[in-house]
């Protein structure tokens, strides 16, 4: 109730409160005057300066709806996971934009409240952390499960898709300092002379370098990472506790790259057993699955080669 009354209040102060020839002063980033039109950027900050007045509990919930909103809103190809600029796309109305992600945000709420209370776990509590999984803040063997779906291989640059909100809320100056810093990265060169522990990753390695050796280079990175983030896991799950990794093979440049194969080893070597492996179709979500076989690019489905990710591994692990 809360929820829903705070709402109609943040809606009825967007129609009544701001004026229309409201022009932003501040100097936003020019990476984000690249993406945002100046009449744009100044509604979104109207929106902003409304909901920054709400109390701590309520405010992630419209911040969470604004930044959902920025890329329907910006000059980016709605149809791209890539940061690709539409200069001829017809921007839609900011404010009936945001409000209509709002009243989605809570219909989604509200199931979700509902299914708490069916399963009494309404009350259970909970910690939302912002870190590096490869440097956990917890107290080792703590941790009974960990369910995780990590990055997909060459598939996503995470920085560029969340660009457009660490820019809007000045969470980040440098677009390539921020690149730098995520899991898997092409970006990140620093991890080229390490020990992957996996022989099915270095034959991988050892192929794709004949074909494309740029390619290489970045699966290297993604299985060294991988490696660090299952050797923190090792250090914070509890003997006999368990781990869930949902991840799919690809195929890139006509080399097949196992992931799943791959994350199976590492985490043997970690002194994980295991316990169960349940493969499933993708159901319908926005992942890149359609790439080339030749050059290994994501395309258009009408002239992919192959499906990427047409299946995923859920890979269910316990610790020794």
């Amino acid at each position: 109730n809360h929820l829903r009354s705070t709402i109609e209040k943040v809606v009825q102060a967007i129609k009544e409160k701001v004026p229309d020839n409201y022009v932003s002063m501040q100097n936003y980033p020019e990476r984000l005057t690249y993406w945002f039109s100046q009449d744009t950027i100044s509604k979104l900050e109207a929106i902003y300066n409304i909901i920054s007045s709400l109390d701590e509990d309520t405010r992630p919930f419209f911040e969470c709806a604004l930044s959902n909103t920025l890329k329907l809103v910006s000059y980016w190809d709605n149809r791209s996971i890539k940061p690709i600029k539409n200069k001829s796309k017809k921007i839609p109305n900011v404010y009936r934009t945001f409000i209509r992600h709002l009243q989605k945000m809570y219909l989604g709420n509200n199931n979700f409240w509902l299914l708490l209370q069916q399963s009494n776990t309404i009350n259970t509590p909970i910690q939302c952390v912002l870190g590096d999984a490869r440097n956990l803040p917890i107290e080792n063997e703590k941790i009974d499960l960990v369910v995780t779906s990590p990055p997909y291989v060459t598939s996503y640059e995470y920085a560029d898709i969340h660009q457009l909100s660490a820019l809007f809320f000045s969470q980040i100056a440098d677009i390539k300092d921020f690149r730098k810093n995520f899991i898997g990265s092409s970006y990140n060169k620093n991890k080229q002379n390490v020990h992957l522990f996996s022989n099915i990753a270095n034959e991988i390695i050892v192929e794709l370098m004949k074909n494309n050796p740029q390619k290489a280079y970045s699966v290297k990175q993604y299985f060294a990472d991988m490696y660090e983030c299952f050797k923190e896991l090792s250090r914070v799950i509890r003997l006999g506790g368990k781990c869930c990794i949902v991840v799919g093979n690809t195929n890139i440049s006509g080399v097949e790259i196992k992931n799943a194969q791959v994350f199976v080893q590492q985490m043997q070597t970690l002194g994980f057993a295991l316990d169960n492996v349940i493969l499933r179709e993708i159901p319908g979500k926005t992942l890149p699955q359609t790439r080339d076989k030749i050059t290994g690019r994501f395309v258009k489905s009408s002239s992919a080669s192959y499906m990427a990710y047409p299946t995923e591994y859920i890979l269910i692990f316990s610790k020794k």
